[in-house]
């Protein structure tokens, strides 16, 4: 059986500090965060390593840093037609 326990709020309306302390909720997120528990798990398995930990975090960088010049480039385009 799974147990799945919501960390923050439950929408955008709910205050989740009501029901949980914000210490709870920070201690919670640093020891049941999904992304670092599929980190831990696939070194564990040898399918991740921290060069390749290295590797993506640099091309991801580089991918948003594109993203953004693209993104403000076309947007000078549209709104100022030099």
């Amino acid at each position: 059986m799974v147990n799945l326990n919501r960390v923050g709020h439950h929408s955008t309306s709910d205050d989740s500090s009501a029901y949980r302390s914000v210490d709870e909720v920070r201690s919670r997120d640093k020891r049941d965060n999904p992304t670092l528990r599929l980190r831990k798990y696939m070194y564990k398995r040898g399918c991740w390593s921290e060069e390749k930990d290295e590797k993506w975090t640099k091309d991801s960088q580089k991918q948003v840093c594109l993203f953004v010049c693209l993104f403000f480039v076309k947007f000078l385009f549209v709104n100022y037609r030099f």
